[in-house]
């Protein structure tokens, strides 16, 4: 079983990653938001990675495997984190529709780490 202050280590690692992948994309810090569910038990993350994305489902998944390849490459050192991310991407409008896991009370913003 991972320790909680650990999990919360590697969020905050991973915000950091997502908010560098996002100034790559030229987002404003107030384009997009960040998510997470910490499984301490079963040593996974949910991350809910929402801005600017495409409402297209196609087009939404080659943006999630855009995601997911760079945090691979950003994490090749790491590959057990890697493996504990569970990555899911929505919109504001999505969101604001209440559509998303994140807007259970046992998900936590970035900020809030």
């Amino acid at each position: 079983m991972a320790d909680d202050r650990f999990m919360r280590r590697s969020a905050r690692y991973l915000t950091e990653l997502l908010r560098a992948y996002a100034k790559s994309k030229k987002w404003k810090e107030n384009e997009y938001s960040l998510y997470f569910h910490l499984n301490v038990d079963w040593e996974y993350i949910i991350i809910v990675f929402e801005g600017r994305f495409s409402d297209d489902e196609e087009t939404r998944f080659q943006e999630w495997d855009e995601v997911q390849e760079y945090l691979r490459k950003e994490l090749v050192d790491s590959p057990g984190l890697f493996h504990a991310l569970r990555l899911v991407l929505r919109t504001p409008e999505e969101a604001k529709e209440g559509r998303g896991i994140a807007n259970r009370p046992d998900y936590y913003e970035a900020a809030e780490l």
